[in-house]
Protein backbone atom coordinates (compact mmCIF):
# COMPACT_ATOMS: atom_id res chain seq x y z
CA UNK A 1 0.00 0.00 0.00
CA UNK A 2 1.27 3.46 -0.76
CA UNK A 3 0.95 4.84 2.93
CA UNK A 4 2.28 1.49 4.93
CA UNK A 5 5.00 3.83 6.19
CA UNK A 6 2.41 6.35 7.62
CA UNK A 7 1.75 6.49 11.05
CA UNK A 8 -1.74 4.76 12.06
CA UNK A 9 -3.46 7.99 12.75
CA UNK A 10 -2.41 9.69 9.77
CA UNK A 11 -3.34 6.41 7.35
CA UNK A 12 -7.00 6.63 9.42
CA UNK A 13 -7.35 10.21 7.98
CA UNK A 14 -6.26 9.50 4.53
CA UNK A 15 -8.61 7.08 4.36
CA UNK A 16 -11.47 8.90 5.88
CA UNK A 17 -10.58 11.61 3.47
CA UNK A 18 -10.62 9.19 0.75
CA UNK A 19 -14.26 8.11 1.72
CA UNK A 20 -15.23 11.94 1.71
CA UNK A 21 -13.64 12.56 -1.94
CA UNK A 22 -15.73 9.49 -3.25
CA UNK A 23 -18.84 10.65 -1.66
CA UNK A 24 -18.69 13.72 -2.79
CA UNK A 25 -18.99 12.48 -6.07
CA UNK A 26 -21.93 10.47 -4.81
CA UNK A 27 -23.76 13.58 -4.18
CA UNK A 28 -23.73 14.17 -7.89
CA UNK A 29 -27.25 12.03 -7.67
CA UNK A 30 -28.47 15.01 -6.00
CA UNK A 31 -28.55 16.68 -9.70
CA UNK A 32 -29.82 13.53 -11.64
CA UNK A 33 -33.71 14.15 -11.57
CA UNK A 34 -35.75 16.38 -9.30
CA UNK A 35 -36.46 19.94 -9.87
CA UNK A 36 -38.48 22.61 -8.34
CA UNK A 37 -42.06 23.35 -9.19
CA UNK A 38 -41.57 25.65 -12.32
CA UNK A 39 -38.79 23.14 -13.48
CA UNK A 40 -35.48 25.20 -13.05
CA UNK A 41 -32.60 24.27 -12.46
CA UNK A 42 -31.40 25.11 -8.90
CA UNK A 43 -29.47 22.78 -6.22
CA UNK A 44 -31.98 20.04 -6.77
CA UNK A 45 -32.26 18.01 -10.24
CA UNK A 46 -29.46 20.45 -11.23
CA UNK A 47 -29.43 18.42 -14.61
CA UNK A 48 -32.73 17.34 -15.09
CA UNK A 49 -34.20 20.22 -17.14
CA UNK A 50 -31.08 20.26 -19.43
CA UNK A 51 -31.72 16.96 -20.64
CA UNK A 52 -35.44 17.60 -21.10
CA UNK A 53 -34.80 20.64 -23.41
CA UNK A 54 -31.90 18.83 -25.20
CA UNK A 55 -34.39 16.07 -26.34
CA UNK A 56 -37.20 18.42 -27.43
CA UNK A 57 -35.17 20.82 -29.38
CA UNK A 58 -33.48 17.00 -30.92
CA UNK A 59 -37.40 15.71 -31.54
CA UNK A 60 -36.46 13.48 -28.85
CA UNK A 61 -39.63 14.44 -26.93
CA UNK A 62 -40.44 13.59 -23.05
CA UNK A 63 -42.83 14.36 -20.92
CA UNK A 64 -41.52 16.83 -18.23
CA UNK A 65 -42.78 15.02 -15.91
CA UNK A 66 -40.99 11.65 -16.49
CA UNK A 67 -38.06 13.17 -15.46
CA UNK A 68 -39.06 11.74 -11.99
CA UNK A 69 -38.18 8.40 -13.26
CA UNK A 70 -34.24 9.19 -13.00
CA UNK A 71 -34.31 9.97 -9.68
CA UNK A 72 -37.07 6.68 -8.45
CA UNK A 73 -34.64 4.73 -10.80
CA UNK A 74 -31.86 5.77 -9.26
CA UNK A 75 -32.68 5.50 -5.53
CA UNK A 76 -34.16 2.07 -6.40
CA UNK A 77 -31.03 0.72 -8.01
CA UNK A 78 -28.66 1.68 -5.05
CA UNK A 79 -30.82 0.62 -2.80
CA UNK A 80 -30.80 -2.84 -4.19
CA UNK A 81 -27.12 -2.63 -5.02
CA UNK A 82 -26.28 -1.67 -1.19
CA UNK A 83 -26.56 -5.02 0.52
CA UNK A 84 -25.23 -7.47 -2.25
CA UNK A 85 -21.86 -5.05 -3.20
CA UNK A 86 -21.69 -5.26 0.50
CA UNK A 87 -21.80 -8.43 1.24
CA UNK A 88 -19.53 -9.04 -2.11
CA UNK A 89 -17.07 -6.95 -0.11
CA UNK A 90 -16.70 -9.47 2.69
CA UNK A 91 -15.57 -12.03 0.52
CA UNK A 92 -13.28 -10.16 -2.19
CA UNK A 93 -12.32 -6.94 -0.07
CA UNK A 94 -13.60 -3.34 -0.29
CA UNK A 95 -11.25 -2.02 -2.51
CA UNK A 96 -12.29 -4.35 -5.81
CA UNK A 97 -15.74 -3.34 -4.48
CA UNK A 98 -15.30 0.25 -4.23
CA UNK A 99 -13.37 -0.16 -7.64
CA UNK A 100 -16.05 -1.05 -9.85
CA UNK A 101 -18.47 1.32 -8.05
CA UNK A 102 -16.18 4.16 -8.81
CA UNK A 103 -16.46 2.22 -12.79
CA UNK A 104 -19.92 2.22 -13.24
CA UNK A 105 -20.56 5.37 -11.66
CA UNK A 106 -18.42 7.62 -13.45
CA UNK A 107 -18.54 5.52 -16.78
CA UNK A 108 -22.68 6.25 -16.23
CA UNK A 109 -22.49 9.93 -16.77
CA UNK A 110 -19.31 9.65 -19.37
CA UNK A 111 -22.11 7.44 -21.36
CA UNK A 112 -25.08 9.74 -21.05
CA UNK A 113 -23.26 11.08 -23.90
CA UNK A 114 -24.31 9.00 -26.49
CA UNK A 115 -27.90 8.08 -24.06
CA UNK A 116 -29.44 11.48 -24.95
CA UNK A 117 -29.17 11.11 -28.59
CA UNK A 118 -30.68 7.51 -28.17
CA UNK A 119 -33.82 8.69 -26.07
CA UNK A 120 -34.86 9.21 -22.80
CA UNK A 121 -35.19 5.91 -21.91
CA UNK A 122 -31.94 4.66 -22.82
CA UNK A 123 -30.92 7.92 -19.99
CA UNK A 124 -32.75 6.31 -17.40
CA UNK A 125 -31.44 3.21 -17.74
CA UNK A 126 -27.80 4.56 -18.30
CA UNK A 127 -27.65 7.41 -16.35
CA UNK A 128 -30.30 6.66 -13.01
CA UNK A 129 -30.03 2.91 -13.32
CA UNK A 130 -26.60 2.09 -13.85
CA UNK A 131 -25.34 4.93 -11.90
CA UNK A 132 -27.59 4.36 -9.00
CA UNK A 133 -25.82 0.69 -8.73
CA UNK A 134 -22.68 2.29 -8.89
CA UNK A 135 -23.71 4.33 -6.03
CA UNK A 136 -25.07 2.16 -4.12
CA UNK A 137 -22.65 -0.53 -4.65
CA UNK A 138 -19.61 1.47 -2.61
CA UNK A 139 -22.07 3.90 -0.17
CA UNK A 140 -21.94 1.29 3.06
CA UNK A 141 -18.90 -0.45 2.13
CA UNK A 142 -16.90 3.45 2.15
CA UNK A 143 -18.39 4.04 5.31
CA UNK A 144 -17.41 0.72 7.21
CA UNK A 145 -14.05 0.71 6.15
CA UNK A 146 -13.15 4.27 7.23
CA UNK A 147 -14.87 3.92 10.42
CA UNK A 148 -12.99 0.93 11.44
CA UNK A 149 -10.15 3.38 11.87
CA UNK A 150 -10.99 5.17 14.98
CA UNK A 151 -14.37 3.16 16.40
CA UNK A 152 -14.55 5.27 19.40
CA UNK A 153 -15.44 8.66 16.75
CA UNK A 154 -17.31 6.38 14.48
CA UNK A 155 -20.37 8.69 14.81
CA UNK A 156 -17.90 11.66 13.60
CA UNK A 157 -16.48 9.49 11.18
CA UNK A 158 -19.34 8.51 9.31
CA UNK A 159 -20.66 11.96 9.47
CA UNK A 160 -17.74 13.29 7.91
CA UNK A 161 -17.85 11.10 4.99
CA UNK A 162 -21.26 11.90 4.53
CA UNK A 163 -21.27 15.42 5.02
CA UNK A 164 -18.87 14.78 1.43
CA UNK A 165 -22.70 13.34 -0.34
CA UNK A 166 -24.30 16.20 1.23
CA UNK A 167 -21.63 18.58 -0.69
CA UNK A 168 -22.07 16.65 -3.84
CA UNK A 169 -25.06 19.18 -5.43
CA UNK A 170 -22.93 22.29 -3.52
CA UNK A 171 -20.33 21.73 -6.18
CA UNK A 172 -21.44 19.99 -9.06
CA UNK A 173 -24.19 22.20 -9.33
CA UNK A 174 -22.06 25.39 -10.18
CA UNK A 175 -19.75 23.05 -12.66
CA UNK A 176 -22.71 22.61 -14.28
CA UNK A 177 -24.25 25.30 -15.16
CA UNK A 178 -21.23 27.16 -15.46
CA UNK A 179 -20.39 25.03 -18.39
CA UNK A 180 -23.21 24.76 -20.03
CA UNK A 181 -24.71 28.13 -19.65
CA UNK A 182 -22.23 30.50 -18.47
CA UNK A 183 -23.93 33.36 -19.62
CA UNK A 184 -26.58 32.71 -17.54
CA UNK A 185 -29.76 33.37 -20.02
CA UNK A 186 -33.13 33.22 -19.17
CA UNK A 187 -35.36 30.21 -20.00
CA UNK A 188 -37.99 30.76 -22.56
CA UNK A 189 -40.71 32.17 -20.91
CA UNK A 190 -43.57 30.41 -23.54
CA UNK A 191 -41.91 27.45 -23.09
CA UNK A 192 -40.55 27.38 -19.78
CA UNK A 193 -37.27 26.02 -21.22
CA UNK A 194 -34.04 26.31 -22.69
CA UNK A 195 -34.56 26.74 -26.29
CA UNK A 196 -30.74 28.22 -27.28
CA UNK A 197 -28.79 26.45 -29.25
CA UNK A 198 -25.44 26.92 -28.01
CA UNK A 199 -26.69 26.17 -24.59
CA UNK A 200 -28.01 22.91 -25.68
CA UNK A 201 -24.86 21.90 -27.53
CA UNK A 202 -22.78 21.99 -24.47
CA UNK A 203 -25.15 19.17 -23.10
CA UNK A 204 -23.92 16.06 -24.26
CA UNK A 205 -20.20 17.42 -23.76
CA UNK A 206 -20.81 18.70 -20.10
CA UNK A 207 -21.31 14.98 -19.08
CA UNK A 208 -17.83 13.77 -20.50
CA UNK A 209 -16.85 16.94 -18.26
CA UNK A 210 -18.06 15.90 -15.19
CA UNK A 211 -17.07 12.15 -15.47
CA UNK A 212 -13.76 13.20 -16.05
CA UNK A 213 -14.24 14.65 -12.81
CA UNK A 214 -15.91 12.46 -10.88
CA UNK A 215 -13.41 10.16 -11.95
CA UNK A 216 -10.10 12.03 -10.88
CA UNK A 217 -11.74 12.37 -7.29
CA UNK A 218 -12.44 8.72 -7.39
CA UNK A 219 -8.97 7.59 -8.74
CA UNK A 220 -7.54 10.13 -6.07
CA UNK A 221 -9.96 8.58 -3.28
CA UNK A 222 -9.64 5.21 -3.62
CA UNK A 223 -5.84 5.92 -3.49
CA UNK A 224 -6.06 7.35 -0.18
CA UNK A 225 -8.80 4.14 1.67
CA UNK A 226 -6.75 1.83 2.92
CA UNK A 227 -7.94 -1.38 5.35
CA UNK A 228 -7.06 -0.83 9.11
CA UNK A 229 -4.37 -3.53 9.87
CA UNK A 230 -5.88 -6.47 11.70
CA UNK A 231 -4.68 -6.58 15.70
CA UNK A 232 -4.80 -9.44 17.28
CA UNK A 233 -7.63 -8.45 19.91
CA UNK A 234 -10.03 -7.78 17.09
CA UNK A 235 -10.33 -11.31 16.61
CA UNK A 236 -11.86 -11.72 20.09
CA UNK A 237 -13.35 -7.96 19.65
CA UNK A 238 -15.58 -8.77 16.52
CA UNK A 239 -17.00 -12.39 18.25
CA UNK A 240 -20.01 -9.82 19.05
CA UNK A 241 -21.00 -8.68 15.80
CA UNK A 242 -23.72 -10.14 14.83
CA UNK A 243 -24.64 -11.57 10.84
CA UNK A 244 -27.41 -10.45 8.37
CA UNK A 245 -29.09 -13.56 8.66
CA UNK A 246 -29.11 -12.95 12.48
CA UNK A 247 -30.55 -9.52 12.60
CA UNK A 248 -33.30 -10.23 10.86
CA UNK A 249 -34.44 -12.42 13.65
CA UNK A 250 -34.04 -9.49 16.12
CA UNK A 251 -36.46 -6.93 17.65
CA UNK A 252 -33.99 -4.27 17.63
CA UNK A 253 -33.97 -4.43 14.12
CA UNK A 254 -37.61 -4.19 13.17
CA UNK A 255 -38.06 -1.78 15.37
CA UNK A 256 -34.28 0.53 13.62
CA UNK A 257 -35.97 -0.25 10.37
CA UNK A 258 -39.43 1.40 11.12
CA UNK A 259 -38.01 4.58 12.62
CA UNK A 260 -36.17 4.92 9.59
CA UNK A 261 -38.71 4.21 7.33
CA UNK A 262 -41.17 6.81 9.04
CA UNK A 263 -38.30 9.67 9.21
CA UNK A 264 -37.83 8.82 5.15
CA UNK A 265 -41.29 10.14 4.86
CA UNK A 266 -40.73 13.82 6.02
CA UNK A 267 -37.33 13.76 3.92
CA UNK A 268 -39.19 13.02 0.68
CA UNK A 269 -42.57 15.41 1.79
CA UNK A 270 -39.90 18.51 2.77
CA UNK A 271 -37.23 18.30 -0.35
CA UNK A 272 -40.34 17.88 -2.71
CA UNK A 273 -42.62 20.28 -1.42
CA UNK A 274 -40.85 23.23 0.91
CA UNK A 275 -40.20 25.56 -2.19
CA UNK A 276 -43.99 24.55 -3.60
CA UNK A 277 -45.18 26.36 -0.29
CA UNK A 278 -42.76 29.26 -0.34
CA UNK A 279 -44.15 29.98 -3.64
CA UNK A 280 -47.69 30.54 -1.99
CA UNK A 281 -46.70 34.00 -0.74
CA UNK A 282 -43.00 34.66 -0.74
CA UNK A 283 -42.90 35.83 -5.25
CA UNK A 284 -39.05 35.98 -4.76
CA UNK A 285 -37.53 32.90 -7.59
CA UNK A 286 -33.88 33.97 -6.63
CA UNK A 287 -34.54 34.08 -2.79
CA UNK A 288 -35.86 30.76 -3.22
CA UNK A 289 -32.90 29.48 -4.44
CA UNK A 290 -31.28 30.67 -2.17
CA UNK A 291 -33.15 29.09 0.88
CA UNK A 292 -31.90 25.75 -1.24
CA UNK A 293 -28.17 26.47 -1.00
CA UNK A 294 -29.19 27.31 2.90
CA UNK A 295 -30.70 24.15 3.47
CA UNK A 296 -27.92 22.00 1.58
CA UNK A 297 -25.43 23.47 3.94
CA UNK A 298 -27.47 22.48 6.90
CA UNK A 299 -27.77 19.04 5.21
CA UNK A 300 -23.96 18.95 4.82
CA UNK A 301 -23.08 20.29 8.12
CA UNK A 302 -25.51 19.02 10.02
CA UNK A 303 -24.31 15.49 9.12
CA UNK A 304 -21.22 16.26 10.95
CA UNK A 305 -23.06 17.80 13.59
CA UNK A 306 -24.84 14.58 14.30
CA UNK A 307 -22.44 12.10 14.14
CA UNK A 308 -20.56 14.40 16.88
CA UNK A 309 -23.75 14.03 19.28
CA UNK A 310 -24.03 10.32 18.19
CA UNK A 311 -20.38 9.93 19.82
CA UNK A 312 -21.21 11.07 23.38
CA UNK A 313 -24.75 10.24 23.80
CA UNK A 314 -26.40 7.27 22.52
CA UNK A 315 -28.35 6.94 19.25
CA UNK A 316 -32.03 6.91 21.43
CA UNK A 317 -31.53 10.50 22.33
CA UNK A 318 -30.28 12.71 19.15
CA UNK A 319 -32.67 10.49 17.49
CA UNK A 320 -35.78 11.54 19.90
CA UNK A 321 -34.80 14.67 19.79
CA UNK A 322 -34.27 14.99 16.25
CA UNK A 323 -38.19 13.67 15.27
CA UNK A 324 -39.47 15.87 18.84
CA UNK A 325 -37.78 19.02 16.85
CA UNK A 326 -38.92 17.71 13.41
CA UNK A 327 -42.71 16.65 14.33
CA UNK A 328 -42.58 20.68 16.03
CA UNK A 329 -41.38 22.15 12.46
CA UNK A 330 -43.40 20.33 10.60
CA UNK A 331 -46.75 20.77 12.66
CA UNK A 332 -46.02 24.40 12.70
CA UNK A 333 -44.50 25.02 9.00
CA UNK A 334 -47.71 25.64 7.44
CA UNK A 335 -48.89 28.49 9.86
CA UNK A 336 -45.53 30.52 9.14
CA UNK A 337 -47.30 31.88 5.91
CA UNK A 338 -49.03 34.25 8.23
CA UNK A 339 -45.69 36.57 8.28
CA UNK A 340 -45.26 39.38 5.51
CA UNK A 341 -42.13 41.40 4.23
CA UNK A 342 -39.01 40.44 5.78
CA UNK A 343 -40.52 38.18 8.79
CA UNK A 344 -42.14 36.20 6.03
CA UNK A 345 -38.14 35.69 4.17
CA UNK A 346 -36.38 34.93 7.76
CA UNK A 347 -38.52 32.39 9.31
CA UNK A 348 -39.12 30.73 6.15
CA UNK A 349 -35.62 30.80 5.93
CA UNK A 350 -34.85 29.54 9.44
CA UNK A 351 -37.50 26.73 9.78
CA UNK A 352 -36.29 25.16 6.30
CA UNK A 353 -32.91 25.21 7.40
CA UNK A 354 -34.04 23.79 10.52
CA UNK A 355 -36.06 21.10 9.24
CA UNK A 356 -32.59 20.15 6.90
CA UNK A 357 -30.83 19.65 9.96
CA UNK A 358 -32.91 17.10 11.36
CA UNK A 359 -33.35 15.28 8.32
CA UNK A 360 -29.54 15.21 7.97
CA UNK A 361 -29.50 13.37 11.50
CA UNK A 362 -31.73 10.49 9.95
CA UNK A 363 -28.70 10.03 7.48
CA UNK A 364 -25.73 9.61 10.48
CA UNK A 365 -27.86 8.23 13.40
CA UNK A 366 -29.50 5.00 10.88
CA UNK A 367 -25.66 3.80 10.19
CA UNK A 368 -24.36 4.95 13.71
CA UNK A 369 -27.38 2.90 15.17
CA UNK A 370 -26.60 -0.05 12.86
CA UNK A 371 -23.24 -0.68 13.91
CA UNK A 372 -23.88 0.03 17.43
CA UNK A 373 -26.54 -2.16 18.04
CA UNK A 374 -25.02 -4.74 15.59
CA UNK A 375 -21.57 -4.73 15.48
CA UNK A 376 -19.00 -2.99 13.36
CA UNK A 377 -17.87 -6.30 11.46
CA UNK A 378 -20.98 -6.90 8.94
CA UNK A 379 -21.92 -3.07 9.08
CA UNK A 380 -22.06 -2.96 5.21
CA UNK A 381 -24.10 -5.75 4.83
CA UNK A 382 -26.24 -4.92 8.10
CA UNK A 383 -27.07 -0.97 6.54
CA UNK A 384 -27.58 -2.19 3.12
CA UNK A 385 -30.79 -3.87 4.90
CA UNK A 386 -31.59 -1.02 6.75
CA UNK A 387 -31.41 1.39 4.13
CA UNK A 388 -34.02 -0.25 2.13
CA UNK A 389 -36.30 1.54 4.74
CA UNK A 390 -35.38 4.81 3.12
CA UNK A 391 -36.66 3.62 -0.35
CA UNK A 392 -40.21 2.41 1.43
CA UNK A 393 -40.71 5.30 2.96
CA UNK A 394 -39.51 7.31 0.09
CA UNK A 395 -42.07 5.28 -2.20
CA UNK A 396 -44.76 5.45 0.83
CA UNK A 397 -44.32 9.30 0.81
CA UNK A 398 -44.67 9.72 -3.17
CA UNK A 399 -47.87 7.53 -3.38
CA UNK A 400 -49.40 9.81 -0.87
CA UNK A 401 -48.60 12.93 -2.94
CA UNK A 402 -49.75 10.94 -5.83
CA UNK A 403 -52.91 9.22 -4.18
CA UNK A 404 -53.84 12.52 -2.22
CA UNK A 405 -57.71 13.91 -3.60
CA UNK A 406 -57.97 16.70 -6.03
CA UNK A 407 -57.12 19.60 -4.03
CA UNK A 408 -55.90 18.49 -1.28
CA UNK A 409 -53.44 21.53 0.30
CA UNK A 410 -50.07 21.36 0.52
CA UNK A 411 -50.38 22.05 4.69
CA UNK A 412 -52.01 18.54 4.84
CA UNK A 413 -48.94 16.62 3.67
CA UNK A 414 -46.66 18.49 6.36
CA UNK A 415 -48.87 17.65 8.83
CA UNK A 416 -48.51 13.94 8.06
CA UNK A 417 -44.75 14.39 7.75
CA UNK A 418 -45.09 15.53 11.15
CA UNK A 419 -46.72 12.75 12.56
CA UNK A 420 -45.16 10.06 10.80
CA UNK A 421 -42.12 12.26 12.67
CA UNK A 422 -44.00 10.90 16.16
CA UNK A 423 -44.15 7.57 14.63
CA UNK A 424 -40.63 7.42 14.64
CA UNK A 425 -39.73 8.86 17.56
CA UNK A 426 -42.30 6.33 19.48
CA UNK A 427 -40.19 3.04 17.68
CA UNK A 428 -37.07 4.66 18.74
CA UNK A 429 -38.16 5.03 22.72
CA UNK A 430 -39.18 1.37 22.27
CA UNK A 431 -35.47 0.15 21.85
CA UNK A 432 -33.59 -0.07 25.03
CA UNK A 433 -30.52 1.99 26.12
CA UNK A 434 -26.63 0.85 26.27
CA UNK A 435 -26.92 -1.21 22.72
CA UNK A 436 -23.77 -1.82 21.29
CA UNK A 437 -21.64 -2.37 24.72
CA UNK A 438 -18.17 -4.73 24.35
CA UNK A 439 -17.55 -6.53 26.34
CA UNK A 440 -13.96 -8.97 27.51
CA UNK A 441 -14.74 -12.33 26.09
CA UNK A 442 -14.89 -15.11 28.43
CA UNK A 443 -12.57 -17.50 26.84
CA UNK A 444 -9.64 -15.10 26.83
CA UNK A 445 -7.87 -12.80 29.11
CA UNK A 446 -7.60 -9.76 26.65
CA UNK A 447 -8.06 -6.17 27.76
CA UNK A 448 -10.41 -4.15 25.52
CA UNK A 449 -9.59 -0.32 25.54
CA UNK A 450 -13.33 1.00 25.20
CA UNK A 451 -12.31 4.68 25.18
CA UNK A 452 -9.69 4.58 22.43
CA UNK A 453 -10.27 3.30 19.03
CA UNK A 454 -6.20 3.45 17.88
CA UNK A 455 -4.44 0.54 18.94
CA UNK A 456 -2.46 2.32 21.99
CA UNK A 457 -3.12 -0.54 24.01
CA UNK A 458 -1.69 -2.74 26.13
CA UNK A 459 -3.73 -5.79 24.94
CA UNK A 460 -1.81 -9.31 24.73
CA UNK A 461 -2.36 -9.34 28.70
CA UNK A 462 -2.90 -13.91 29.00
CA UNK A 463 -0.20 -14.23 26.37
CA UNK A 464 2.96 -14.49 27.37
CA UNK A 465 4.57 -15.47 24.47
CA UNK A 466 3.39 -12.49 22.41
CA UNK A 467 2.92 -10.02 25.68
CA UNK A 468 4.04 -6.67 23.78
CA UNK A 469 2.09 -2.97 23.29
CA UNK A 470 0.85 -1.91 20.71
CA UNK A 471 1.69 1.92 20.07
CA UNK A 472 3.36 4.29 22.47
CA UNK A 473 0.53 4.66 25.58
CA UNK A 474 -0.36 1.72 27.20
CA UNK A 475 -4.20 1.21 27.78
CA UNK A 476 -5.42 3.88 30.26
CA UNK A 477 -9.12 2.38 31.35
CA UNK A 478 -10.61 4.16 34.25
CA UNK A 479 -13.40 1.37 35.18
CA UNK A 480 -12.20 -0.79 35.87
CA UNK A 481 -8.78 -0.33 36.48
CA UNK A 482 -6.58 -2.14 34.06
CA UNK A 483 -5.19 -5.10 35.45
CA UNK A 484 -0.97 -5.31 35.68
CA UNK A 485 0.75 -8.49 33.66
CA UNK A 486 2.17 -9.73 37.29
CA UNK A 487 -1.42 -9.74 38.84
CA UNK A 488 -2.55 -12.02 36.41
Amino acid sequence: ELFKCCSYKFRGILCIIGGILIHLTYGYSYTVGESDVNFNPYFTGNMAPYIVDYMDFHNLSVNRTSVVWLASVDFSAQSVAMPISAFIATKTGFRSVVFCSCVLHSGSIALTYFAVNWGFWAVVLIYGLLGGIGFGAGYSVIIAAASEWFPSRRGLVMGLILSGFGAGALVFTPIQTGYINPANLKINTTTRGFTDAEILHRVPQAFLLLAGITAALQITGLLFMQKKPQFFFELFYRLVDITPMNILKAMDFYLLWFSVCCGAIPITLVTSLFKVFGNRYIHDDLFLAGVSMSASVCNCLGRIFWGRVCDRISFKVPMSCVCILWAVLLFSFPFISVFTGSGAKATFVLWVSLMFLCQSGIFVLAPTATATTFGAANFAVNYGIIYTAFLVGSLAASMMTILAPAGTSVDNHFFVAGATSVVAMLFTLLRPFNHGLRFQHPDTRVCFCLQSGEPNMQVFLGFPEIQETVGSDACNLRKPKQPNITDL
